[in-house]
């Protein structure tokens, strides 16, 4: 029988709860404790307790049949601890999984100026074509339910190495592809190797940056994302003209040289993993029996794999934060894409009157399939200011752990910012609607654009970090919860853009956008008022509560 490499968060048994699960707990929470990682290795006993807890939360619960509290202080002090890696050697990991999280988004938010062409050769409808992309998102929100814990057991850098590799060799068939049904079902394989983005990236950072030094990388995961988005629609529109099968091509070459990269580059950054291997090694070399060859080991990964498929719909249904967070961050995400699809029709179509309006509200500049695509680059820039928005929400929340002097801080200091973007949303979706007009010079829509991004960054970002610290050893399930609603979200919306946006004519459409944005937007106020009283009915949500 072949045993995992190492023990997977396991739920006590008969309580019903959850593990921690770093990969699920991209964002937690920073420590009070200085930012300083020097200042870590060797702090005061303050600062050294905050360091533990980080461990104790990381670590220690992964392996609670191997690890005593000896165990423990030492793996603290041990170099092979990713906490205790040098700095470069984070980043560079780092900067290969940026590379692979480019790559997945580039691909998902690419195929829409090659959809009509595809169309044609593959002798189909566009409509069957979004579809088929619509599963490679779908395939990103339901994959990570099985690989999550695939990677608790097996470590992360072998699901790397491998989902890299079929993410590279699928885009293969996509490219000789004679018909829709080939196509169709390679994407949402596809979408299956690339969901480790979703499923393990976050958690992989966590490995490796203790909460003190959390943000700002985390930050930077969560904008290379939007410039994947942004940038992918601008290189199939240019490579358009030698034919719609090179979108795929060259995606290929993208791909194929990050999974090379994480092959030869890329490191096991997961502690258990690491601390499993260790012990295995030096069973091996006294020839004792394997440490992890116990049933209780088996039992526990059985027991996570099996909870991870059923917990995160339960959860979508039984907690009302986990629900209202995913339909927040599931529509905005969902526009995202929607708008992806809807910058063909109001820049690339010929001019054309909005019904019952003034002739001032023509719309529509005619502009070329690739024209209309570098409109999106507004993505990267909004991704930019969305960074920023980010640094100053990180900067509000180390102001409150001051304020709480050492005692745990509440999860309602990570939505600052998440209240104004929602605001922000909706306001940026009405600029869109109405600025882009033949009467109005494009640039000014394009700037609205930008700031949907700019808004849905905070609310990304808040929806990972108040359910990480709301949630703590429950999160894994919460976090699978709101990326399942999201990604489908991002497959689904484009497939109803165009009878959306022809049938209403794009300002109608975009306003009606803006419209449920803006209720939706009272989600993150009621939690500032009202959070903590939400959290005490929540049978899950209990942290901070005496505190």
């Amino acid at each position: 029988m072949s045993f995992p490499d190492t023990l997977p968060a396991m739920e006590p048994l008969g309580t019903g709860s959850t593990p921690t699960n770093s990969s699920a707990l991209p964002l937690a929470g920073a420590s009070p404790a200085s930012s300083s990682f020097e200042e870590l290795q060797t702090p005061p006993d303050s600062a050294k307790k905050g360091h533990r807890q980080d461990v104790d939360g990381g670590i220690a619960v992964q392996m609670p049949y191997l690890y005593s509290e000896r165990e423990k202080d030492a793996w603290l002090e041990d170099p092979e601890m990713p906490f205790n890696w040098d700095k470069q050697i984070k980043w560079r990991v780092a900067a290969w999984l940026f590379l692979f999280t480019v790559a997945v988004n580039m691909n998902g938010a690419g195929f829409a100026p090659v959809a009509s062409a595809a169309a044609a050769d593959l002798k189909t409808t566009r409509q069957v074509l979004l579809v088929g992309n619509a599963l490679y998102f779908i395939a990103q929100g339901i994959a990570p339910l099985v690989l999550a814990p695939l990677s608790e057991s097996r470590g992360r850098v072998v699901i790397y190495s491998i989902s890299g590799a079929m993410f590279a060799l699928f885009y293969l068939p996509q490219a000789l592809a004679h018909n829709a049904e080939t196509w169709i079902v390679t994407r949402f394989i596809q979408g299956c190797a690339g969901s480790v983005v979703e499923a393990n990236i976050g958690g992989s950072l966590a490995d490796m940056f203790p909460p003190s030094q959390r943000g700002t990388i985390l930050s930077v995961y969560v904008a290379i994302g939007y410039v994947g988005t942004g940038i992918g629609p601008v290189i199939s529109a240019a490579v358009l003209p030698i034919g719609w099968r090179w979108q795929a091509w060259l995606g290929m070459i993208v791909a194929s040289f990050t999974a090379v990269g994480l092959l030869v580059f890329g490191k096991e950054t997961r502690s258990s993993t690491l601390y499993a291997r260790r012990q295995r090694r030096k069973a091996a070399a006294h020839a004792e029996k394997d440490p992890l060859d116990k049933p209780e080991v088996m039992k526990a990964w059985y027991v996570e794999t099996l909870t991870s498929l059923s917990r995160p719909s339960l959860y979508l249904v039984a907690e009302p934060i986990v629900t209202c967070f995913s339909i927040w961050i599931g529509f905005t995400f969902g526009c995202i894409y929607l708008i992806v699809e809807s910058a063909g029709i109001v820049y690339s179509s010929p001019p054309t009157q909005t019904a019952g309006y003034p002739p001032s509200f023509e719309y529509g500049y005619g502009w070329s399939n690739l024209a209309s695509s570098a409109v999106l680059l507004a993505y990267v820039a909004g991704a930019g200011i969305g960074f920023l928005a980010s640094l100053h929400q990180e900067h509000l929340y180390q102001r409150a752990a001051q304020r709480h002097a050492g005692r745990t801080v509440p999860p309602e200091a990570r939505l600052y910012w998440s209240a104004v973007a929602g605001l922000v949303f909706s306001v940026a979706c009405l600029w869109y609607a109405w600025s882009g007009r033949t009467s109005i010079h494009p640039a000014v829509s394009v700037i609205g654009l930008s700031f949907v991004v700019a808004a849905v960054y905070p609310i990304h970002y808040a929806s990972f970090a108040y359910l990480s610290d709301a949630y703590e050893e429950y999160a894994s399930s919460a976090l699978a919860s709101q990326t399942l609603i999201r990604t489908i979200t991002a497959g689904c919306f484009p497939l109803f853009t165009d009878q959306m946006y022809r049938g209403l004519t794009p300002p109608v459409a975009s306003s009606v956008l803006a419209a449920i944005a803006l209720v939706l937007a009272v989600f993150p106020f009621v939690l500032l008022r009202w959070g903590p009283e939400i959290r005490k009915k929540s049978k899950r949500a209990v942290r901070f509560l005496d505190e």
